[in-house]
Parts: structure tokens; C-alpha cells; sequence
């Protein structure tokens, strides 16, 4: 035989041994060719079936009204009347305030939305406090109508903005005027008398209210807490509160500084420890301060003076103890320790919480010294980005 003929005898070989492997490969084409006509079938189905229309709840504004206003009673909200529902502030009195006090707010929207809804606010809970959403018939409206109501609802969120930006200003303006017509505030003031507490850094006005002015970081003047004789607080209405606090003591790099919710507490930590301390007025404004003080000294030490609202727990329906849990929230946004006032029993045994200034009112000042200094020792919250981790590597 050739070596022609040995050479198309090996070849005539390979290709019979092939032949299976290239019927199981054209098999396997023919396979993944017929899925990727489902696939394309399934997708030409898929985008031919009609969308499903949006769906809003409608009903009037009055049955909106009275249903929000139901939610806000709930919350602790005493409104004289319905809310208004024009996606705006508005503040209201809650349970517990006295005279013009107003501890609590809502926004309420009708128009530009899906369903009617609102947002609620208890600054002697905390702040925010829960939403509401209208309950009712669902019925379909056009997409070109779901756009003209976005549409609408956008515009209406940029003029809030600008008549936020404005109102702010404008009560900046005022508060800076209250206070430089002011004199520094009367150690023999009532209010300073029954806590027990010294005149740092406040003012009076010719009607004999204490005037604590509010600042930001840079010392600017934002807003003006005005405290009565009796103790009745007020706000100017309007103007800034988030981020902006009073300060006693001064603020320097790497020093301790302590946040507390009034301005006794404060008074009474400041005396105690010497550290400077900044007013935060409630507990919704802490974590926006202790996060201003963070950003102006990274390693400056943060403590949360916190309220003990130990009389929460037990009413029926039971509340959260809002001063300890805003602050332990405060603490681990900014990197800071909690220093909660101890319990009382004179302050349970009347149905209220313990405050440092109650605490310092009943045990005296050595005892508030004492109890501080054990809880600064102590260990500190870990920084929001250290827990993360923390919990991120206990999942893992």
C-alpha cells in the first residue's frame, strides 16, 4: 500500500470517530437556538401586555382631614381644629404643654400625591413619631395625569424650599435683634432660682422672659428658646432649630464636650463637670448637633447628657424611654458616650423622668459629680462606621 493510500485511510478513520461528536454538537446548537426563540417569544409576549394603570385613593379633602386628624390624636397632637393639608409645618400643642407651648408638628398633602398622606411629630417623644396614608377606594388615573401631578408636587416642594430659605432668614434677623436689645439674664431670675442653676451666656428681656440664644457652630444666631417664669418655652416660630444650639463653656480642639436637652441640664452637667455643654433643646435635635460638633473636631470626646424618661415605659399604652434611646442614637452617629441621668424615685413616684438638674435637685451637687465621673470612665458607643463593621463581621 501507498503512502498516498495510508494517508486517506487515517483520514477516511478521524472522520468516522468524529462524526458522533459533531451530531451531539449540532444537537446542542439546535438546543440553544430553540431557547433563544422562546426567549425572544417570551419577551415579544411580555411587552405586549398592556401595563397596569395607576391607581390612586380618592376621596374629599374633608374625609382626608378628619382622618389625619384621628392619627394625630393619636400620636398626642391637640389640634383646635382640622389640619391643613398644604404639605407645610405646621406646629400644634401635644399632651403636657401649658400655655403656648407647642411640642408637636404635622405636614399633611392632598393634591400631588397617590393617596393623601402626612407626617407626624412629637418633640416630647422624640420628634418624629409616625406617617398616616388615607384609606379608602382605589380608582385609576391616566399616566399624563400621574405626570401633571408629579409635575405639580415638584414645583410645590422648590417654592417650600424657598419660602423655607426665607422664612429662616428672616427669623435669624429677628433673633439676632432680641437678643442685642437684651441685657445678660438676673442670677435671681425665677426660673434659674427653682433649678438652682447660673446665668451662663442668656439673656432677659423688659417682659422678664430668659432668652437662650441658639447658634450654629460659627456662632452665627439662628433662633431664640424664650423661658418664662414658670417655665413655659417657646421657639420663634420659623426659624432654625435643627443643628443650632447654645453653648456654655467654650469650645476648644480635642477638649470633652457634653450635649443635654434644656438648658438646667445643661447647667447642671456644666457646674458639675466643667467640660463646655451645648443646649440641644429636645431630643430631635440631638443627633444634628452632636453630628455638627463631630464635623467641627473629629477627636474632641462627645458625651450625651440624656434625659431618663423612665415614666414612659410604664403608661398604658407603654412609650419608649425617648430621652435614652435618642441619645444612644446620637452617640453612635457621632462617635460619643451616653451619660444617663440614674432614676430618682421622688421623679417616678409623680409620674415624671429624671433629668440631671432633677437628679442634682434631690441628691445634691457631689452626688451629680460623682455619678457623672463613673459614667465617663465607662466604656464609649463605637462610631456608626465602626458598629457597621462590627456587624457586618458578625453576619459574616
Amino acid at each position: 500500500m501507498s503512502a498516498t493510500t495510508v494517508r486517506e485511510t487515517q483520514a477516511a478513520d478521524a472522520v468516522r470517530k468524529a462524526v458522533p461528536a459533531m451530531v451531539e454538537g449540532i444537537a446542542a446548537v439546535a438546543t440553544q437556538q430553540a431557547s433563544v426563540a422562546g426567549a425572544v417569544t417570551s419577551i415579544g409576549s411580555y411587552e405586549t401586555k398592556p401595563r397596569t394603570q395607576p391607581r390612586m385613593i380618592q376621596i374629599t379633602e374633608l374625609e382626608a382631614q378628619q382622618q389625619f386628624a384621628d392619627a394625630l390624636r393619636a400620636h398626642g397632637l391637640r389640634l383646635k381644629g382640622l389640619p391643613i393639608m398644604d404639605g407645610k409645618l405646621h406646629y400644634a400643642a401635644v399632651d403636657g404643654n401649658r400655655g403656648r407651648e407647642m411640642s408637636g408638628a404635622y405636614k399633611g398633602f392632598y393634591d400631588d400625591a397617590r393617596r393623601p398622606a402626612g407626617a407626624i411629630y412629637n418633640y416630647k417623644q422624640g420628634g418624629f413619631v409616625g406617617t398616616w396614608k388615607a384609606h379608602g377606594e382605589a380608582v385609576a388615573v391616566s399616566p399624563a395625569e400621574m405626570a401633571e401631578r408629579a409635575a405639580r408636587a415638584a414645583e410645590r416642594m422648590e417654592a417650600q424650599r424657598r419660602e423655607r430659605t426665607e422664612r429662616e432668614a428672616a427669623g435669624a434677623g429677628t433673633a439676632a435683634a432680641l437678643i442685642a436689645a437684651a441685657r445678660p439674664a438676673d442670677a435671681t431670675h425665677p426660673y434659674l432660682v427653682a433649678k438652682g442653676v447660673d446665668a451662663v451666656g442668656i439673656y432677659q428681656d423688659t417682659k422678664g422672659n430668659l432668652l437662650v440664644p441658639l447658634r450654629t457652630i460659627d456662632g452665627e444666631i439662628r433662633n431664640v428658646q424664650t423661658i418664662a417664669a414658670d417655665g413655659t418655652k417657646l421657639y420663634l416660630a420659623g426659624a432654625q432649630k435643627m443643628g443650632t444650639f447654645h453653648l456654655l463653656g467654650d469650645l476648644r480642639p480635642g477638649e470633652p464636650v457634653a450635649i443635654a436637652e434644656g438648658y438646667a441640664t445643661a447647667a447642671s452637667v456644666h457646674r458639675a463637670t466643667g467640660m463646655a455643654v451645648s443646649v440641644a433643646l429636645d431630643t430631635s435635635n440631638l443627633t444634628a448637633v452632636a453630628l455638627t460638633l463631630r464635623q467641627g473636631d473629629t477627636d474632641r470626646p462627645i458625651y450625651m447628657a440624656a434625659d431618663n424618661d423612665h415614666h414612659l415605659p410604664l403608661r398604658d399604652p407603654p412609650l419608649p424611654n425617648t430621652g435614652k434611646e435618642k441619645a444612644e442614637a446620637a452617640a453612635i452617629a457621632a462617635g460619643g458616650k451616653v451619660l444617663l441621668a440614674p432614676e430618682a424615685p421622688a421623679q417616678a413616684a409623680i409620674g415624671k423622668g429624671t433629668d440631671w438638674n432633677d437628679y442634682e435637685a434631690v441628691y445634691g451637687r457631689r452626688t451629680v459629680e460623682a455619678a457623672l465621673q463613673v459614667q465617663i470612665a465607662g466604656p464609649a458607643a463605637p462610631r456608626q462606621v465602626e458598629a457597621q463593621r462590627a456587624v457586618s463581621s458578625q453576619s459574616a
